[in-house]
């Protein structure tokens, strides 16, 4: 029989790609056919990890997918066919006085099934696709798409953009149009302000090398949305997942590892790299192969870090007894693990040719997601990184030059609203957000600038046998 078309769209969000499903178009069909149409989308699972018979890019980055749709969207076929993933109260569109536009219900898409180095790892891998995670990437993509599908009814954007201030000295210039998202995995309610054009209400296009830049996604030709993400006090613990600034994780041999796990909607392992190297000598001190470990580990190409099998298998090891320590919910996505450590003095050359130099970051970051060397830094995970700056006694704060440490204790006064900005080096070139800090020093809300292209609209062919219960 011939495939069956499900209508969706093919977007990057950030330096994340993936595929967004209508509510409404997925909800006539079982849980578990809706997981299958998603994996069979995107190529997944495929034994070489390539994803060659779909739309997934061979690495978590862009192996991603989402379910968007106003709340409420097709109640009834959720209640005959099985409700939407994410909290249960998302298509309720309030709770506890916040209202939310959007519901944003995201999924982390597996490449293959097994072949891991993990026990652990080929587990959560073998679900395929995990749905425990959200995606601040992909989350910007969201943004424009309500508008440019759009989602809102035309009725919503026209009266709420007469509210919003124009400028008088540009008649022209986009207006900032506000947004509520919920993020279904999490409950967490995140905030966006996308340009448009005051006209026609449509998404603002600048001209030609007039928009934003962000690392890793050439050109700079597209709008810049900027993205928030309320922190709700991270649970009552400044973004400190375990209440602490540092943790020592135990690894099954007896080794230990100092490190800070912080959240910003998702948790993040960050560890230094001279903790890493003090473990490795403990933990490889029996007669094992260790690790090529050496001081400028950060500053190696991803090729060399993924063909360094026993890098990977030891930072697997700490990521999983991390989640068992601490009682840490464990998936291919959940907890996200990064290195972290200081800029070399000579800098250090990105991706795409060019040199980042000692004064124009932080510190150097390299994130593993879903198993995979980050190209650049995910969202949540700078989001993370970004608290723990602002949080004295974190592996991050230590890290960071003793400068900018100084600097940002200094500026916190008990008396005002204390905003950190971070410039964390990656792969690619730099990135930076900014925390908000509360009178109580707790952070309470994250803010970066990313950017988005709608690449594709159209129908996703789906084999007829896939919708065989």
């Amino acid at each position: 029989m011939p495939p069956k078309a499900i209508p969706a769209s093919f977007w990057r969000g950030g330096t994340s790609r993936g595929l967004l499903f209508r509510a409404e178009h997925l909800a006539p069909y079982s849980p578990q056919i809706r997981d299958r149409v998603i994996l069979t989308a995107l190529g997944s699972p495929d034994p070489a990890g390539r994803q060659i018979s779909g739309l997934g890019g061979g690495v978590s980055s862009l192996s991603k997918a989402a379910i968007i749709g106003v709340p409420g969207e097709a109640a009834d076929l959720q209640r005959e066919f099985g409700r939407l993933p994410g909290v249960e109260w998302a298509d309720k569109g309030t709770r506890d006085g916040q209202a939310w536009d959007v519901v944003y219900r995201f999924a982390q898409v597996g490449r293959r099934a097994k072949g891991r180095t993990s026990d652990i790892a080929r587990m959560a891998e073998s679900r395929e696709r995990d749905r425990t995670a959200s995606c601040g990437n992909m989350f910007t993509a969201v943004s424009i798409a309500a508008l440019s599908i759009p989602l809102l009814p035309y009725t919503t954007i026209f009266t709420r953009a007469r509210s919003l201030p124009r400028s008088k000295q540009d008649p022209d210039a986009p207006i900032m149009f506000p947004l509520s998202i919920l993020s279904a995995s999490n409950g967490a309610v995140m905030r966006a302000r996308v340009p448009i054009d005051p006209l026609t209400l449509q998404v603002w296009e600048p001209p030609a090398g007039q928009g934003v830049e962000i690392a890793g996604v050439p050109g700079k030709d597209e709008p810049g949305v900027m993205v928030e993400m309320p922190l709700d006090a991270a649970s009552g613990r400044g973004g400190l997942v375990t209440g602490s600034a540092r943790d020592t994780v135990r690894l099954e041999d007896g080794t230990e590892v100092v490190v800070s796990i912080v959240t910003s909607g998702l948790p993040n392992i960050f560890v230094p790299v001279s903790s890493l190297l003090a473990a490795a000598q403990t933990s490889f001190a029996d007669g094992q192969t260790p690790p090529t470990l050496t001081p400028d580990l950060l500053a190696l190409p991803a090729s060399t870090l993924s063909s360094n099998s026993s890098l990977c298998h030891f930072l697997e090891q700490i990521r999983t007894s991390a989640a068992r320590q601490f009682g840490l919910p464990l998936s291919l996505a959940s907890p996200k693990i990064t290195l972290v450590g200081t800029i070399p003095e000579a800098g250090y050359a990105t991706t795409s040719g060019t040199t980042v130099s000692h004064e124009e970051a932080d510190l150097l970051v390299r994130a593993i997601s879903s198993g995979d060397w980050h190209a650049t830094i995910p969202g949540t995970t700078l989001g993370a990184l970004n608290i723990g700056m602002g949080t004295e006694g974190t592996v991050i704060h230590d890290v960071v030059a003793a400068r900018r440490v100084q600097n940002s204790a200094q500026s916190r006064n008990v008396d005002d609203d204390d905003v950190v900005t971070i410039r964390a080096g990656h792969a690619a070139g730099v990135a930076e957000s900014s925390v908000r800090f509360g009178k109580d020093g707790k952070p309470e809300a994250v803010a970066m600038v990313r950017t988005a292209r709608e690449i594709m609209r159209g129908e996703v062919l789906v084999p007829e046998r896939i919708f065989s219960e």
